[in-house]
């Protein structure tokens, strides 16, 4: 295969070509034992391509909602073609914009996929789901976060602070009554993060609370 200080071989680009944008440049570097800025140097080469204009096409929308949170978004602009700016609008565009609307089997999969290494707030965007629904969707699919994997967009570990006693008793206290966002915004912590503990707990909303949810569900799915 030649040595992977030299020459970029096919296999190389072919394994650059599937993890970028997806991974961080320092997680491929690891992978293929290239520096970072040569696998920045290569990707500009292997992507290079006319800027697009116009609407976004669904591969590249499943390009962002793959990349985002993981990468830096110049490594995303890179892969579509498009400027940083337009990027940050239609991450606008994309967040919480199927709120509302029954879940397919292709957003269930991409949850799955992208639910352990990324932030709540960022699987908004991923998903275009608000983070009450990501929250119950994980908590059906029993998804957890990875503590083992850095967010390399961030700086930082896709984590949340531990929970307290106080919390714990709070959580108990208004979990089958309330929604778990207002929990969440009450605790300080995500909806997400509200949903799997309450899981652990084995807590469970009262019926009163899941049919007024319901109701509020159909109205959101149906207004307009």
């Amino acid at each position: 295969m030649g040595s992977p200080h030299g020459n970029w071989t096919a296999h190389e680009l072919f394994r650059l070509r599937k993890l970028f944008p997806r991974s961080s440049a320092k997680r491929i570097s690891k992978l293929l034992g290239r520096t970072e800025s040569s696998i920045r140097r290569q990707a500009k080469i292997l992507f290079r391509q006319p800027r697009k204009v116009g609407s976004w096409s669904e591969e590249d929308d499943l390009v962002l909602r793959r990349a985002y949170g993981v990468v830096e978004l110049a490594a995303i602009a890179l892969v579509v073609s498009r400027p940083v700016g337009e990027i940050r609008l239609r991450m606008k565009q994309l967040r919480g914009a199927r709120s509302g609307t029954p879940w397919t089997a292709e957003e269930l999969a991409l949850l799955k996929e992208l639910f352990g290494s990324r932030r709540d707030e960022d699987l908004e965007v991923c998903l275009s789901r608000s983070g009450e629904e990501v929250a119950d969707a994980a908590m059906r699919l029993c998804l957890a976060k990875d503590k083992a994997e850095p967010g390399p967009a961030h700086g930082s570990p896709v984590r949340m602070p531990r929970w307290s006693v106080q919390d714990v008793d709070t959580l108990a206290r208004l979990y089958p009554h309330r929604e778990n966002l207002e929990i969440a915004r009450i605790l300080g912590r995500s909806a997400i993060s509200v949903a799997n503990k309450a899981h652990k707990m084995g807590l469970k909303k009262t019926a009163d609370n899941l049919a007024e949810m319901g109701r509020r569900n159909v109205s959101i799915r149906y207004r307009g």
